[in-house]
C-alpha cells in the first residue's frame, strides 16, 4: 500500500499543474517494531511551481524535507493576503476534522520591540469561541511565541456565542506572518503593505513550518486512534 499511496501522490501534484522535473520513489523499506511491521518509502521530487502552489504542497504533503534551489519571490498584497488565506482555510479545517489544535509553548520572557527595526504590519481578524479573557491570553500568547506583537487588539460579540477579535500586529518577519496565521486561522486580513519580499531562505522555512504544522496534526489524530 505504501507505494500505490506515493504514486497517487506523485500523479495529484502533477495534475495539480506543478511542473515535476525529477521523480523517484525509493524501494519500500520493512522495519520489525514492538507494535508490528512498519513499511515506509521515500518520495524525492524537484518541482518548478509558484509560490502559492508549493505552499499548499507543503502543507497537503508534509514532506519532510524541503531544499529551495533557487527563489526569489515578490508578491503584491492581494495575492499575499489570498496565500494567507488558503493557509488559514487549510489548517481551519484539518483542526476542524481532527478536533485538535496545534501546541502553543509559553512565553516566559517578555519581548520589547526593537525600535530600530522594521516590522511588517499586519491586522487579523478571528472568529473564535470561549471566555472573553482566555481569548485575551491565547491570543498574546500566539504572538509571542511567532516573535510578533500586538499593538491593538479588540473583541466583540459575535453569533453562535462566540466573539470577533481584530488584532493589529507587527511582524519581524514572513515567517512569523505565516506561523501566527497557522495558529490562529483568520477568517480576514488586512495590511498596508503594497507587495511583500521573500528570499530563498523565506520560501525554505515557511515551506518547512507549514508543513511541520500540518504534521503535527496528523501525528496527534494517528496516536489518538491506537
Amino acid at each position: 500500500m505504501v507505494r500505490p499511496a506515493l504514486e497517487k501522490a506523485l500523479n495529484d501534484i502533477r495534475d495539480s499543474g506543478v511542473e515535476i522535473v525529477e521523480s523517484n520513489i525509493e524501494d519500500v523499506v520493512e522495519e520489525e517494531l514492538d507494535e508490528g511491521v512498519m513499511y515506509s518509502a521515500v518520495l524525492e521530487l524537484e518541482i518548478r511551481t509558484d509560490f502559492r502552489k508549493f505552499v499548499r504542497i507543503a502543507m497537503i504533503y508534509s514532506p519532510t524535507s524541503i531544499h529551495v534551489l533557487e527563489s526569489k519571490v515578490v508578491l503584491e498584497k492581494k495575492e499575499f493576503l489570498e496565500i494567507l488565506g488558503d493557509v488559514s482555510n487549510i489548517m481551519r479545517k484539518l483542526m476542524k476534522e481532527f478536533d485538535l489544535m496545534l501546541k502553543v509553548l509559553p512565553v516566559t520572557k517578555k519581548r520589547k520591540i526593537d525600535e530600530e527595526k522594521e516590522y511588517i504590519p499586519l491586522t487579523i481578524f478571528c472568529n473564535v469561541k470561549g471566555e472573553e479573557e482566555k481569548i485575551r491570553e491565547q491570543a498574546e500568547l500566539i504572538f509571542a511565541d511567532s516573535r510578533a506583537y500586538i499593538n491593538k487588539m479588540k473583541i466583540r460579540e459575535a453569533e453562535n456565542e462566540s466573539f470577533i477579535i481584530g488584532i493589529e500586529g507587527y511582524f519581524p518577519d514572513v515567517e512569523s506572518i505565516f506561523e501566527t496565521t497557522a495558529k490562529m486561522t483568520p477568517i480576514a486580513f488586512a495590511t498596508e503593505i503594497e507587495e511583500i519580499e521573500l528570499s530563498m531562505r523565506d520560501v525554505q522555512v515557511v515551506g518547512m513550518n507549514l508543513s511541520s504544522f500540518t504534521s503535527e496534526l496528523a501525528t496527534k489524530k494517528l496516536s489518538m486512534s491506537f
